[in-house]
């Protein structure tokens, strides 16, 4: 039979003979690992397609399947989904809703796939090769003065969350520039990428994407310290000037101000408009947390039920929420969503799974860092991404933080699987 490619190097598996279904196995993990930056149809249909050659392959012994150490906890997540649904005013909307805990699939299907390292790098480099390229887009644009809100986004579908991805992607590409054996060629090009991904980061403008940025980072530093300051110097020499002059980011700085965000959510009342865009939405984020603990004060346990959350806005809003259309299905927060939607049991759910999770995400791997450091960096900074957003149930960002987790952590396999 024919194999995936005329190197052993690019099979997916270790030398046996390869069916039509390893060949759409690979080509769906490559669909999205080039479409996961722009496209959130796309990606899903290069994850269907693998997830359609994974059952066959599974079904003929091709692969099997792994346990992790954040299995019994995630199940136990899953399960307060469904306790939370079946006590919610509209529980088939709340069973619905339990498809966002779906977004594990993105990462069993490259971890159980057990890769082998080159294409393991192919898909690695396809990911940072298209996220170089629609970084590059965003800061042209706003170069020449066509971003909408003088900020860096994406297109197609992507535009909303551009910002969380690239910075998940750079992250990624940070940790690969600090490998040891990288050519010097290879760094060469890694600096650049990360350089360009970075600064769109940065022109994203979002505070939430550059604490989670931040995270990563630092965690990093304690990896390769010297290489990753080297870095970040050089990133902070180019967007100097541009920081200096760039009156959209000294207003988002702003609105770091905690004290004046709190002097706003105390003393002004939520009835007219706001004069600074920024504070409104500092102003914003704390009052709709406040909704969710209003939301639980009858259901502290089990919560109002997934998706079931925009009914309770619309009863709790204020007239000028209602106005500027602040009605919302989720809490800008994902410890705040666990919290409305499945009450203080999915919530200690949620803090056992994540917290199982970079605990498997660290184990020690024989000279493997850059795969740990990596994976890990990226899913700290999505846990920070979800301190003042939805990341979580923003599915594109959800599944690029599991399926490159997953794809990193990836074992080869290390002995031939039955024909």
């Amino acid at each position: 039979m024919e194999t995936t490619a005329s190197s052993s190097h690019d099979q997916l598996f270790p030398p046996i003979e390869q069916n039509w279904a390893d060949k759409l196995f690979i080509a769906g993990l490559m669909i999205y690992s080039f479409c996961s930056s722009f496209s959130i149809a796309a990606s899903q249909i290069g994850l269907g397609l693998a997830l359609i050659a994974f059952i066959v392959l599974y079904r003929t012994g091709r692969v099997g399947i792994k346990a992790t150490a954040f299995d019994k906890p995630y199940a136990f997540l899953v399960l307060t989904g469904f306790l939370a649904a079946f006590r919610a005013e509209m529980p088939i909307i709340g069973i619905k809703g339990l498809k966002t805990l779906l977004i594990i699939i993105c990462f069993l299907l490259p971890y159980w796939a057990q890769l082998r390292n080159p294409l393991r790098f192919k898909l690695l480099g396809l990911s940072v090769f298209s996220a170089t390229l629609v970084a590059a887009f965003a800061i042209l644009t706003v170069y020449l003065g066509t971003a909408p809100g003088d900020r860096a986004t994406g297109f197609f579908s992507m535009s909303l969350t551009f910002g969380e991805c690239q910075a998940m992607l750079s992250l990624l590409i940070l940790a690969w520039f600090c490998r040891d054996n990288n050519t010097p060629r290879s760094s060469g090009i890694l600096l650049i990428s990360f350089i360009i991904t970075a600064a769109a980061v940065f022109l994203s403008l979002q505070r939430g994407v550059w604490i989670g940025f931040v995270g990563g980072v630092a965690y990093l530093l304690f990896w390769r310290c010297k290489k990753v300051s080297a870095a970040m110097i050089l990133l902070l020499i180019i967007l100097a000037p541009v920081a200096y002059y760039h009156e959209a980011f000294h207003n988002r700085l702003s609105g770091f101000n905690i004290k004046k965000t709190l002097d706003l959510y105390n003393n002004k009342p939520f009835a007219h408009e706001f004069e600074d865009g920024v504070f409104e939405a500092n102003y914003l984020r704390p009052t709709t947390w406040t909704r969710g603990f209003q939301m639980i004060q009858q259901h502290p346990v089990f919560g109002v039920g997934h998706k079931n959350l925009k009914h309770w806005y619309e009863k709790l809003s204020s007239e000028y929420e209602h106005h500027r259309c602040f009605i919302f299905s989720h809490q800008h927060s994902n410890f705040m969503q666990m919290l409305a939607a499945g009450g203080f049991i999915s919530l200690i759910a949620f803090f056992y799974t994540i917290i199982s999770i970079l605990k498997f995400v660290r184990q020690p791997d024989s000279g493997e860092n850059f795969r740990q450091f990596a994976a890990a960096a990226i899913f700290i900074a999505f846990i920070l991404f979800g301190l003042t957003e939805n990341a979580w149930g923003d599915e594109e960002v959800g599944m690029m933080a599991f399926f490159l987790t997953g794809l990193l952590l990836s074992q080869p396999r290390e002995i031939e699987l039955p024909g």
